[in-house]
């Protein structure tokens, strides 16, 4: 078995396999092919496990609109302070519009929609305010792979993309109950943004659910800093960099390429065997299920095809 390489080591490595290489240009495409083959497979080695809890709906006291302004007044209830902190994505539905608005919350009694009110002007309109959007932790560098299970009733959320998610939504959106689908949703405004997931339906409750992402790989430093990275399987950094490089238009040698390719595809799919993020997931969850005392594999589907949970009572 090999002894782990630095990232020297691994573009002294490179330097052998493209021999015109210099030693700064051998690190750069190192951290490059490691970057690349970091993200390019949901690997359980950058598997992480966190905790999101919901935050509950409010519906305390009534609010003021006026058809044409975008300005929202609260009366009789208090809006909590950190939800004025962007990003804070909060959506509302106002008694005589079926349709929820994005709103922002500037103030203990007052917001902003995200479009004017297209409703009749009221000075007190029952509503019903909750949070459907939620960052990944600040580690997340991308999301090929993010489970969340709910402990509660056994089931792991149905991740779906964007297209399927908001058909599912659609005929419902202003849904409170359990959450049973996530997608992503780009990006939050914070510096540096994270990656966010939105959930549907919207929870009603706080509720703690147990979370999976894969953490971003960071670019070495310098010569003696290690990749993060199973070192069993390290030489697929320096092969993927001499790959890319005999790929390329002005490089292409297919006698080359013949060379390498056979060697870097059977590192892959022992990796893939030996270290699926897919599979991983199911364990932890399946070990979560059965730890509860209740046999489950986190396999559990929603009916896409029509909704089966309560909608959400509209003011």
């Amino acid at each position: 078995m090999s002894n782990p390489m630095t990232l020297g080591e691994l573009a002294k490595k490179l330097t052998s396999m493209i021999p015109q290489l210099d030693a700064g240009e051998a690190c750069r495409r190192i951290n490059l092919a490691y970057v690349n083959e970091a993200m390019g497979h949901s690997w359980s080695h950058l598997l992480k496990r966190w905790t999101i809890q919901t935050e509950a709906s409010y519906s305390t006291g009534t609010v003021a609109v006026t058809n044409g302004s975008a300005a929202v007044a609260l009366t009789g209830g208090t809006w909590v302070a950190s939800w004025s902190t962007s990003p804070s994505h909060r959506r509302i539905v106002i008694q005589g519009r079926q349709e929820p608005y994005d709103i922002t919350v500037t103030g203990a009694a007052a917001g902003t929609l995200d479009s004017p009110w297209i409703g009749s002007t009221t000075a007190a309109a029952t509503y019903v305010m909750w949070r459907d959007t939620y960052p990944l932790p600040a580690d997340c560098g991308y999301a090929k792979l993010m489970a969340l299970y709910d402990p509660v009733d056994n089931f792991r959320l149905l991740l779906l993309g964007q297209q399927t998610f908001l058909r599912y939504r659609g005929d419902y959106p202003a849904q409170i109950n359990p959450p049973e689908v996530l997608m992503m949703a780009a990006q939050s405004t914070e510096t540096p943004p994270r990656p966010l997931f939105q959930m549907y339906p919207a929870s009603a409750t706080v509720r703690a659910y147990h979370g999976w992402y894969f953490r971003r790989p960071d670019f070495m430093a310098n010569d003696a800093t290690y990749p993060d990275w199973p070192h069993e399987f390290q030489d697929m950094i320096p092969l993927s960099a001499t790959i890319e490089h005999y790929s390329t238009p002005r490089f292409h040698s297919p006698k080359y390429l013949k060379q390498f390719q056979p060697t870097y595809a059977d590192l892959y799919m022992k990796m893939v065997k030996e270290m699926d993020g897919n599979a991983a997931i199911d364990i932890q969850i399946e070990d979560i299920a059965t730890g509860r005392g209740r046999r489950g594999n986190g396999a559990w589907r929603p009916n896409v095809l029509g909704f089966s949970g309560t909608e959400m009572t509209r003011p």
